[in-house]
């Protein structure tokens, strides 16, 4: 399949592929960043999760306590040992999927984060 791209100066045909290559130049460092942060957060929820028996009642409880997100973060960082990317990931999880979620749970997320970072190294390699 081939896109037709104007500019001002000319027009050109490419691939899908290419497109792809474009926008994954230009979104590259933003993608890494947001993928190293991910993988971060998964570990460290996880390393939670195995040492704190109560660490999701206790996550509620801070983020309740707090006056807006950015306190939130703060105090998640500051009381359960975590970094930025943690408590920004678990701010923006649903409260559905927080409690709901488990050592095993966070097991299998870390090993699809794991597979997809691999997926995505063969991708820009080929590229």
């Amino acid at each position: 399949m081939k896109t037709t791209i104007k500019t001002n100066q000319s027009e050109s045909t490419i691939t899908i592929k290419e497109d792809f290559d474009v926008i994954l130049e230009e979104n590259f460092s933003a993608v890494c960043k947001t993928i190293a942060n991910r993988g971060v957060a998964l570990n460290e929820l996880k390393s939670l999760f195995d040492s704190h028996e109560r660490v999701v009642d206790e996550i509620v409880r801070i983020i309740r306590s707090s006056i807006d997100g950015s306190q939130a973060a703060m105090h998640l960082c500051a009381q359960l040992g975590i970094s930025k990317a943690t408590a920004k990931y678990i701010l923006v999880l649903p409260l559905s999927t927080l409690t709901s979620l488990s050592p095993k749970d966070l097991k299998k997320k870390c090993e699809e984060h794991k597979r997809l970072v691999a997926s995505l190294n063969e991708l820009f390699e080929e590229s």
